[in-house]
């Protein structure tokens, strides 16, 4: 068991933290599965999935921002629970803290431009399809230090965070190499064929370089705990 969930307290045992996590893996699945029906029910209103869901993404610092909580600042890693992803065409407005567009469908994004252009929305105003762009968008359950507390002793976190963080091509690039290693069984403590929504992701950003020898920030991930 991870050192983060077990070494709380003095006073918390396995079977706590067995409990916690039993109950967080309840939880995940009840809300997912309630957040699907829902949606689904009510899709001829326009409900859309992702509509309240806010999103994560980092500073030049480094640091995680949640761009649905008055941009607060997480510092600098986050624990996640991965439950989903897409390849998304995006498009971002200045300032917005959700994207104007997200869809599989690049027609569909192009129609959606020029339908606010029409519209002589002001938003739409200085774009064009070269604005679009594609990028990976990851969903998890974010979990704070007082979450893995409360897993660990053995109780219910008060609320399932769902949040969506955004990959460039080379966040996508290390996010593949994270699945595959856990899948090969290349992290000691973990077992061969151990699936990225069956643990608990320590994400966090390391300084890297390109080909052309320019500095930037990118994901990186490792394991923490089985679920």
């Amino acid at each position: 068991m991870a050192k983060e969930l077990a070494v709380t307290t003095k006073k918390v045992t396995d079977l706590q933290v067995v409990q916690g996590l039993t109950n967080l893996v309840r939880q995940v699945k009840e809300d997912l599965a309630s957040s699907k029906a829902y949606f689904e029910a009510n899709a001829d209103f326009g409900a859309d999935r992702f509509a309240s869901i806010s999103f994560l993404s980092k500073n030049q610092r480094g640091q995680f921002i949640d761009h649905g909580n008055d941009k607060e600042n997480l510092g600098d890693f986050v624990y996640a629970i991965f439950t989903g992803g897409a390849k998304l065409f995006t498009l971002w407005v200045e300032g917005e803290d959700r994207p104007l567009i997200q869809t599989a469908d690049r027609a569909e994004a192009i129609d959606y431009i020029y339908k606010g252009k029409e519209a002589e929305d002001p938003r739409f105003e200085l774009i064009s399809e070269e604005n679009l762009k594609q990028e990976y968008l990851a969903d998890l359950v974010l979990l704070n230090q007082e979450d893995l507390r409360i897993i660990a002793e053995g109780g219910e976190i008060p609320e399932v965070k769902l949040k969506r963080l955004r990959l460039s091509p080379v966040g996508k690039i290390r996010f593949d190499e994270y699945m595959q290693k856990l899948f090969k069984g290349s992290f000691p403590e973990f077992k061969k064929n151990t699936t990225l929504n069956s643990v608990i992701t320590k994400v966090y950003t390391v300084d890297e370089k390109s080909r052309s020898n320019l500095s930037y920030i990118n994901y990186a991930f490792s394991p923490v705990s089985e679920i």
